[in-house]
């Protein structure tokens, strides 16, 4: 038995996690490197922004709770979502800092570079990978519903 029950309120705490961490990170930026192309996002935001998803997230999961068709599926919509965001936050993170404290970015730095644009990708899919689980879940238990009235 899972020590939250049910599991989509880890949303709720990831969300006040991530709010509470916005508040000490003002004025920083993640600067993400991606097919050539910078993206300069200030943190704060980005954090903000990813609170305000799980807490939206979270109320689908009230609003829909009759509706859902498979545990099952919400464990892994829960797990995927929090490890996508986790890991998306922790290799950019990890990347902003080796690019802040190595200037400049040689030929030599590639192969890590590569390796880095492939993981944020990975963490990416795995985010989206989630949400068709998640509406997936929804449909199945809207027709499953429908074949039962």
């Amino acid at each position: 038995m899972p020590l939250i029950t049910p599991l989509y309120r880890l949303f709720v705490l990831a969300a006040m996690a991530l709010l509470a961490a916005s508040f000490f990170t003002s004025r920083q930026t993640l600067d993400l490197h991606l097919h050539d192309t910078f993206y300069i996002l200030d943190l704060s935001y980005l954090l903000r922004v990813t609170a305000f998803s799980l807490f939206l997230l979270w109320l689908l999961y009230e609003v829909n709770r009759r509706l859902l068709y498979s545990r099952k599926f919400i464990g892994f919509h829960v797990a995927a979502t929090l490890l996508g965001i986790a890991f998306f936050f922790g290799t950019a993170w990890w990347n902003h800092k080796l690019l802040r404290d190595r200037t400049p970015i040689s030929l030599d730095d590639m192969p890590s570079t590569i390796l880095w644009e492939r993981l944020v990708s990975f963490s990416i899919l795995l985010l989206l990978a989630a949400q068709v689980v998640f509406i997936l879940n929804i449909v199945i238990g809207l027709t499953k519903g429908w074949k039962r009235s």
